[in-house]
């Protein structure tokens, strides 16, 4: 599972390869050997700058020439430290969940679905033009259908672009007008449209959801819904989500796209927690 949530991390920040972290690692590595050549107390209770420069160089030697025979030792630190660092990141996932506990899994502006009263939420953020929250959609039809114990939470959170945002203010102001089953309506038809989303597909979709366009432009640009997303945005951001779909389930973080199969373990994991 360790490796999944790591892959998750580097798949959705598209900033880095395990490759090239390993390599600045060793770079980074290299430093702190050298600082500790300097430091590191000897045997006899003094510190290597105490040491003659020919002594500290004939030591620098030989530990250069371990690495060099024993290389792999630089992947098990690169492992070690891996693993220390999603540890503590997993936590402060854990403490920031507990922290927000309230916003997250009883916000009355966020559309709920599934099992009202199941024993494990999922709380999704998404944009109607993302490509992976398309993707994820019917997946996590799929789990609802399969597990009725889960209570899932939408938390619209556009960030790619103004049809982004035009789309979530529509969605919202159909939650407020219409209900949680004309939203289910419009939000279905929104997240599986693949295309531009411009006035003509909201019009469409505002019929879905048995509503008038123009009934909703007004609510839609109006303080509260502005105010939703900004409370959304602000909580995405403490939580370090900085891209979707992102997914809380129980006192997990998950940052990306997930398989099925993947949640339906996540899902476990957290009623097992209770």
């Amino acid at each position: 599972m360790k490796s999944l949530k790591f892959w998750f991390r580097i798949r959705h920040l598209n900033l880095w390869t395990k490759n090239h972290f390993r390599f600045g690692f060793v770079i980074g590595l290299t430093g702190i050997m050298q600082l500790t050549l300097f430091l590191a107390p000897s045997a006899h209770g003094q510190t290597l700058t105490d040491l003659s420069d020919e002594d500290r160089a004939a030591l620098w030697v030989e530990f250069r020439n371990y690495l060099l025979s024993n290389p792999e030792i630089l992947y098990e630190l690169f492992d070690i430290i891996e693993e220390r660092e999603e540890a503590q990141a997993t936590q402060n996932d854990v403490e920031m969940i507990a922290q927000n506990r309230e916003i997250l899994f009883d916000d009355p502006h966020s559309w709920q679905g599934g099992n009202l009263n199941g024993d494990v939420t999922i709380v999704e953020f998404i944009d109607y033009r993302c490509g992976y929250c398309r993707e994820a959609h019917p997946e996590i039809q799929a789990l609802l259908a399969s597990d009725s114990g889960i209570r899932l939470i939408v938390k619209e959170y556009p960030i790619l672009s103004q049809e982004s945002l035009d789309s979530a203010k529509i969605a919202l102001a159909t939650l407020e007008v219409g209900g949680a089953e004309a939203y289910e309506k419009i939000h279905n038809f929104l997240i599986e449209h693949n295309g531009p989303i411009d006035d003509n597909v909201l019009e469409v979709a505002a019929g879905i959801s048995n509503s008038e366009l123009s009934d909703l432009i007004d609510l839609a640009n109006s303080d509260s819904v502005n105010q939703i997303i900004a409370d959304n945005y602000e909580l995405a951001e403490t939580l370090g989500i900085k891209g979707t779909p992102a997914f809380v389930i129980g006192d997990r973080l998950v940052r990306g796209y997930a398989p099925l199969e993947t949640m339906k373990q996540f899902v476990k994991e957290a009623r097992d927690e209770q």
